[in-house]
C-alpha cells in the first residue's frame, strides 16, 4: 500500500516520468522474494531447534522455552518497531523533500528520526 499510494502520487503529479522503474523493480521484486526467504529461514529454525531439544523432558522444555519466550517477544517487537518507525520517517521525509523543505537533496532528518522513534516508544509504553 505504501509503495503503491506513492507511486500513485508521483503518477497523478507528474505521470509515467516520476517513476524510477530500476527503484520500483528492486523493491516489487524484495515484496516477493522476502517472504518466502523468511519462510525458509522459520523452516530451518524450527527444525534446529526441534533436533535440539528432541531428548529433553516436556518439563526441561517448558522450562526453557518460558524464558526465551522473554527474549523472542522482546526481539520481535524491536523489529516491528523499528520497521514501522522507518516506514513513517520516509513518509514524511518524503513530504518534506515534496514542498522544498529539505532542499535539493533528500534525506531524513534527525528530528524526524527522534520523533518516529518517540512515538513508537511512548505507543508501546502505553501499551499499543
Amino acid at each position: 500500500a505504501l509503495v503503491g499510494g506513492l507511486v500513485g502520487a508521483g503518477l497523478a503529479k507528474v505521470g509515467f516520468s516520476s517513476i524510477v522503474w530500476n527503484g520500483l523493480l528492486k523493491t516489487v521484486g524484495a515484496i516477493f522474494v522476502s517472504p518466502a526467504i523468511g519462510f525458509l529461514l522459520a523452516l530451518v529454525l524450527v527444525l534446529a531447534v526441534s533436533w535440539l531439544f528432541v531428548r529433553q523432558t516436556p518439563f526441561a522444555v517448558d522450562r526453557t522455552f518460558r524464558i526465551m519466550q522473554f527474549v523472542s517477544a522482546s526481539l520481535y517487537s524491536l523489529g516491528h518497531g523499528g520497521n514501522d518507525a522507518q516506514k513513517t520517517m520516509g513518509i514524511i521525509a518524503v513530504l518534506l523533500f515534496s514542498q522544498g523543505y529539505l532542499g535539493p537533496t533528500f534525506y531524513v532528518p534527525f528530528w524526524v528520526v527522534i520523533t518516529c522513534q518517540s512515538a513508537m516508544a511512548l505507543g508501546t509504553l502505553f501499551g499499543g
